[in-house]
């Protein structure tokens, strides 16, 4: 089925342009050109029968928020609403989104909420008890690891210091917060490395998703180094296998569908082989590759596990995201239970 859908974006930059060429404000590697070839038509409000918000939370103001529920407003009626502006605080704030999820009976690392401007004495004591081993102390709208600093020991000298430039950093954020977050630690390392996955779900379609490894206490994928090859690979074929295991993945589905939100990727610890839930990002990043250079040089010389194949083919990855997306639509933006893996990641394992 041919569906009909708007996307909206933060600066109002997607849709045809005055020639007939349709534009997508920032596009990721690939997805325009994979959007275009899909059965998707892009239609503007008035005839459209999905519509799709677009627009990192991060960096979208009280204004451009606004400006987005009042076009959301202008869909023709019945229009299916995927990633509806109603449910922007769910993702935009993590303390919104842990209790969303623990409400739903999902696991997070234990937080608190600090009051932006409150007096550090309203907060010390509880603050000192969660932070014992140490802590992460970050913004509270801010995803993969910005606006984020490791407490590796208590002091309250040195939790006031950071504290001070994350509030600075809250002056110069185009979106305002309330609180900052503190987060008690979730051990997941295994030796010397710690492990964080991601996973790409539109409804209860797993489109990608892969795992990182790394000896820093904050993970990203640039940090994966040559020695970290055999675990990175086999991290990912342990995703992947994870992944088929429906009690599993009906977290992953949960995890979605609580926020009442329907593409994001998911971020999660494995402990005791259950996700730990960190953050969601319905506009991941565009970055197809991982490590440095010498990491991406040695992994095309290895047989690599179906996730990191289908990553590094951002073309095939839209591909199947926007088939997934015109499913979706189809099913008039209801999923439920547990995922199914898009075909690009299926196999024969159980």
């Amino acid at each position: 089925m041919t569906n009909r859908l708007c996307i909206l974006s933060r600066k109002n930059a997607s849709g045809h342009d005055r020639h007939g060429n349709y534009q997508l404000e920032k596009p990721r590697p690939h997805e325009l050109d994979a959007l275009l070839e899909s059965n998707l038509t892009l239609a503007g409000l008035a005839n459209c029968n999905a519509t799709l918000i677009r627009a990192n939370p991060e960096r979208t103001s009280w204004l451009q928020l606004s400006r987005l529920r009042r076009k959301q407003s202008r869909a023709a009626v019945g229009a299916v609403q995927l990633n509806p502006i109603s449910s922007f605080e769910n993702y935009a704030s993590k303390l919104t989104t842990f209790s969303l999820w623990r409400n739903s009976g999902l696991q997070t690392p234990d937080y608190m909420a600090l009051p932006l401007w409150a007096s550090f004495k309203s907060y010390a004591a509880n603050l000192k008890a969660l932070a014992e081993n140490g802590c992460y102390l970050r913004t509270s709208n801010e995803d993969s690891g910005k606006g984020l600093y490791h407490l590796a020991h208590y002091s309250e000298g040195a939790a006031k210091r950071l504290l001070r430039r994350l509030r600075f950093r809250t002056l110069v954020n185009k979106v305002g917060m309330e609180s900052l977050l503190a987060v008690k630690p979730v051990e997941n390392r295994i030796g010397d490395l710690g492990y964080i996955y991601r996973v790409h779900l539109v409804g209860n379609t797993i489109v990608g998703g892969y795992a990182i490894c790394a000896d820093t206490p904050v993970i990203h994928v640039r940090d994966l180094r040559p020695e970290n090859m055999n675990p990175f690979l086999q991290a990912n074929q342990s995703l992947l296998h994870k992944l088929q295991q429906p009690g599993f993945s009906e977290q992953l589905v949960r995890a979605l569908s609580s926020l009442n939100i329907h593409i994001a990727a998911i971020e999660f610890f494995l402990v005791d082989n259950q996700p730990v839930f960190l953050e969601v990002n319905p506009v991941w990043g565009g970055l197809h590759r991982f490590g440095d250079a010498g990491f991406q040089a040695l992994l095309e010389q290895r047989e690599l596990p179906k996730n990191i194949q289908l990553w590094l083919n951002p073309a095939e990855f839209y591909r199947g995201y926007w088939l997934a997306v015109n499913e979706l639509i189809s099913a008039r933006g209801e999923y439920s239970g547990a995922a199914q893996l898009v075909s690009s990641l299926q196999t024969t394992e159980k």
